[in-house]
């Protein structure tokens, strides 16, 4: 886990600079108490993708890739998003209910994953190394 825990601090100042992230939760980033193979991100973006470009067009491309290493398969969703009204802040608890509600009863629009997003697909699959024949511009910072 090291890897992984040695670059949250790094991780989550980079998404603080990104234009896209409207609000990040200060204690994101924080080991799951009970599962030390678990860790947990609560934010706001300003649209998918924005979100994209942060976690598939920067470094953080490196760390998605490298999942599994650190935690394994997980069991249900590893990501849930959902719209937020304008100058909300979604609390914890609220994620993991819309977690647990994914995982039931599957994609809706109380919650849902990158597959809501088919123009986003090629930029996931590259970052996750299935190639695209799609070609994007990439920034690596």
């Amino acid at each position: 886990m090291a890897g992984f825990t040695d670059n949250v601090a790094r991780m989550n100042a980079l998404a603080d600079r990104h234009p896209g992230l409207v609000w990040r939760h200060p204690d994101d980033g924080q080991l799951v108490a009970g599962d030390p193979r678990m860790t947990w991100t609560l934010s706001v973006w300003r649209d998918a993708a924005a979100l994209a470009d942060f976690a598939f067009r920067t470094v953080h491309r490196r760390f998605f890739r490298d999942r599994a290493a650190w935690f394994g398969p997980l069991k249900g969703a590893a990501l849930v998003l959902w719209w937020q009204p304008e100058g909300a802040r979604p609390t914890l608890a609220e994620a993991c209910a819309r977690k647990e509600r994914l995982d039931c009863a599957g994609s809706g629009p109380h919650a849902f994953g990158w597959e809501a997003f088919p123009e986003l697909r090629a930029l996931r699959n590259k970052a996750q190394g299935r190639g695209s024949t799609a070609r994007t511009g990439e920034v690596i910072t």
